[in-house]
This record gives C-alpha cells, sequence and structure tokens, in this order.
C-alpha cells in the first residue's frame, strides 16, 4: 500500500480528474484535484503532497509555468507532466526543469501508474539516501568529458539534467567517439544507480540469438533450448538496458522491442506469460537514423520511442584543440606519466583526422608509449599514418587543401583503411585496434568499400 503517498491530479477535463483519482486510489495512494492554476497553488498551500501529475496545458496557463512554479516553492514534489499536445521540445524542456517524467495523451493507465510508483520509490528513499553516492564511477567515462571545447562542454550540462529523470535516450555519434561511456555516465547519476547496468552489443549476436538473449526462452521453446533463460530485459529490471548499435537490429526484432520499450512489457519464447519490468532504455549509433528511416531500414515509430531525448556526441575531429588534454589524462592514468610529446608531435596528432575518435587516440597513445624508448616523443615516433597526413582527409604529403576537400568522408576512409591494412600485412586484429574499431565494424566497412 502508499498510504503515506498523495497525490495532485491538475486537469482541466473533468473526465481525466475523476479516472486519474480512481485509478491512483485503487492503487493504494490518496489523491486530490485542481482544474485551474489557482486551485493548484491552494492545494499545494494547505495540504502535502508527494507527486503532482500535471497538464502541461490549461486555458489561461502559459507552457509549463505551473511546473515551474511547483520545482521552484516545493522541490522535494516529483512531478509528472501529461499532455494531450505534446511535442519533443517540450519534453525535454519539461525535464530540463525537473520535471520525473513525460506522458503522451491518451495515457496508457499501466504506464501512468508505473511512473507514479517510481516516483513513489524516489520520494521514499528519502534526502540523505536519495543524495548517497552509488558505485565508484568508471574512471574511462571521465574520457569523454575532458575538453574544453563548446560542444563537449554543452553535452555534459544536458547529460546532468537528464541523468536524474526516467526517460529513454538516444545517443548519436560516430565509431569510438565513448557512446558506452555517456550510457554508464546517464546511469551512474540516475536514481537507478545501485542497480544494473546491462550492455547489449546489437551486431555481435545473429538475430536468433539476440532474440534470446534479450527476451529471454522457456524450456523447449528451440532444440537446444534446455532449461528456463531469463533474458537481459528480466535481468535489468529496475535498472538500465543499454542497446549498442541499435540501428543494426532486423525488422522483425525492431517491432518486438517496440512493443517492449511502450509497455515494458514482453514474452519469453515459446511463452504465454506477460512479463511487466521497469527498465530505462539507452540507445546508441553510429548512423545517422534519419536517413535509416528513409531508406526503410528503421522503424520510424522505434526511433521517437527510443529517442525521447537525443544526444549528439561530436566527433574528435571537431574539437582539436582538447586532444593536448586526452593525451594527459591518458598519460596520467597508468600508461605512463613520465613520457611528453614534443610541440611537433603534439601538432601532428592534433592535425590527424581521427576516424576512430577518443578511442583510436588512446591506443596509438598506448602503442607510442610502449614502442618508443625515449622520455620526449617526436614526430618521427609516430605511426606512419599520423605523420604523413594532414587534418581534413589524411591525404598524402603535398596534396594542397583544396584538393584534399574535394573528396568524401567515405572516400577518405575507404583510403585510410586500405593504408592500415597495408601496414599491418592485412591483419585485421592490428588493423581495427590501430583504427579503435570492432573487428565487426572493420569487416563491415571492408565490404562497404570493396575491400575484402
Amino acid at each position: 500500500m502508499n498510504n503515506n503517498i498523495k497525490i495532485l491530479v491538475v486537469d482541466d477535463e473533468e473526465m481525466i480528474r475523476k479516472l486519474f483519482c480512481r485509478v491512483f486510489e485503487e492503487n493504494g495512494y490518496h489523491t486530490s484535484s485542481a482544474k485551474t492554476e489557482q486551485e493548484t497553488y491552494e492545494h499545494l498551500k494547505n495540504e502535502k503532497f508527494q507527486i503532482v501529475v500535471l497538464d502541461i496545458r490549461m486555458p489561461g496557463v502559459n507552457d509549463l509555468r505551473i511546473l515551474k512554479a511547483v520545482k521552484k516553492d516545493y522541490p522535494g514534489i516529483e512531478v509528472i507532466m501529461v499532455s494531450g499536445h505534446g511535442t519533443m521540445r517540450i519534453a525535454q524542456e519539461s525535464l530540463n526543469l525537473g520535471a520525473y517524467d513525460y506522458l503522451s495523451k491518451p495515457v496508457n493507465i499501466d504506464d501512468l501508474v508505473g511512473v507514479v510508483e517510481r516516483a513513489g520509490k524516489s520520494i521514499k528513499l528519502g534526502p540523505e539516501q536519495k543524495s548517497k553516492k552509488g558505485p565508484a564511477a568508471d574512471p574511462r567515462e571521465e574520457n569523454v568529458f575532458i575538453g574544453q571545447d563548446a560542444s563537449i562542454r554543452s553535452v555534459l550540462d544536458q547529460l546532468k539534467k537528464i541523468s536524474p529523470s526516467s526517460s529513454n535516450v538516444l545517443i548519436q555519434g560516430e565509431t569510438g567517439s565513448g557512446k558506452e561511456l555517456v550510457a554508464r555516465f546517464i546511469h551512474n547519476n540516475s536514481p537507478r544507480r545501485d542497480l544494473r547496468f546491462i550492455s547489449v552489443n546489437c551486431p555481435a549476436l545473429p538475430d536468433s540469438l539476440l532474440e534470446s538473449e534479450l527476451f529471454g526462452h522457456e524450456a523447449g521453446a528451440f532444440t537446444d533450448a534446455a532449461k528456463l533463460k531469463h533474458g537481459l530485459l528480466e535481468i535489468a529490471d529496475g535498472g538500465t538496458l543499454f542497446l549498442d548499435e541499435v540501428s543494426d537490429l532486423s525488422a522483425a526484432l525492431q517491432a518486438k522491442l517496440l512493443r517492449a520499450v511502450e509497455t515494458k512489457i514482453f514474452r519469453r519464447l515459446g511463452g504465454n506469460d506477460e512479463i511487466k519490468v521497469d527498465v530505462r532504455f539507452l540507445a546508441a549509433t553510429n548512423k545517422n537514423l534519419i536517413e535509416e528511416i528513409k531508406a526503410g531500414r528503421f522503424r520510424n515509430d522505434l526511433y521517437y520511442r527510443l529517442g525521447a531525448i537525443t544526444i549528439n556526441l561530436p566527433p574528435l575531429r571537431k574539437r582539436p584543440e582538447d586532444i593536448p588534454l586526452l593525451i594527459g589524462s591518458f598519460l596520467g592514468a597508468g600508461l605512463n606519466n613520465q613520457k611528453k610529446l614534443s610541440s611537433g608531435a603534439m601538432q601532428k596528432l592534433k592535425e590527424y583526422n581521427w576516424p576512430g575518435n577518443i578511442r583510436q587516440l588512446k591506443n596509438v597513445i598506448e602503442q607510442i608509449v610502449i614502442l618508443s624508448e625515449k622520455d620526449i616523443i617526436e614526430t618521427d615516433d609516430l605511426p606512419y599514418f599520423i605523420k604523413d597526413t594532414c587534418l581534413e582527409a589524411g591525404a598524402e604529403p603535398g596534396v594542397k587543401n583544396e584538393e584534399k576537400k574535394l573528396g568524401s568522408l567515405s572516400e577518405m576512409e575507404k583510403e585510410h583503411i586500405r593504408k592500415v591494412l597495408e601496414n599491418t600485412g592485412g591483419n585485421q586484429t592490428k588493423a581495427a585496434k590501430i583504427l579503435g574499431i570492432t573487428r565487426r565494424t572493420l569487416y563491415q566497412r571492408l565490404k562497404e568499400y570493396g575491400l575484402e
């Protein structure tokens, strides 16, 4: 029962107020309701509430005005926003202003009750428990945010605002830019920090295995299913499920995942019972999902469900002035804090294109530290593909800037991969490590560029 929690339902529609109050009372909550802004403030002044369920748009009220007032005067109250006129902008602005969650009308009652239950648990923790630190943060997370460039500072500001919410987040960025580390940062700075963070590499498994991994299966569901298997959705209950490279999911799996994201309900393979979970979905992709939707390879509805909030990670080549700071963090984190780079070597590293982003930079610095016996690393100690390339494209020495800019990014990447493979004698494992990408991603690039 929820005898200690009282909910104020604010909506100008009487039918909605009565419905919500009845549902909450059936689930053990105490309720009051208000139909105007003035009634809302009177209730808040005279009664003690833990949760407010608030319609965003009511006659005579500017968007989000009541939310701002509640969070200012009653910061301990959790506010759940509900709207029949919602947009992605309004949803994100609500969360940025401190709303616990955002739901669009028509509201699924089970979803609403689930959000209220989670908000109630958050309140019951109390200020001391809610503010306690969770597990020690992964030190690699910090590498993503090292630097003074405005683009990465903006991302960090966004993450600090969205992490405490329960909204799904889509993280977009190139290979090696730190998408999983960002996902872990969100989890470790959320109320779910003490519960599980489950990471799923979507391209790593074939469809049949991935479906079983996500949803689990009953004993006898297929030939090798000797016993019941709990899926990652169940294991992540209460915590966070991270879907890495979600754009690689097949159409069939996208459809099944959509229902789980929408309803938090699913069935195991071979099972009839519906299983309800409380999971926050974080997803990442290195592809442009809008283009994938246009090409018919990704579901529009799944995109909007996963991307309630979207974070765009800048590529390393867009913030070259942060490279010395990143290198300093790598050297100081155990690689070798005695080694230094000459100004010429540092300039070359800043001018390189870094198609593998931060991951590739770290791998290159590790390689240099291991191979070089000198305390001062000079330009000659750098890998050949950095010594002999220039800013935009990694073009050959002597090629003019105007000519370099004529090549597309894909052409530049193809040429760079070809050279790295030549340098490694065709060893794809070594090439992938130098490039800062996985073997599977390298294989996909080779197939795409006809370099098999």
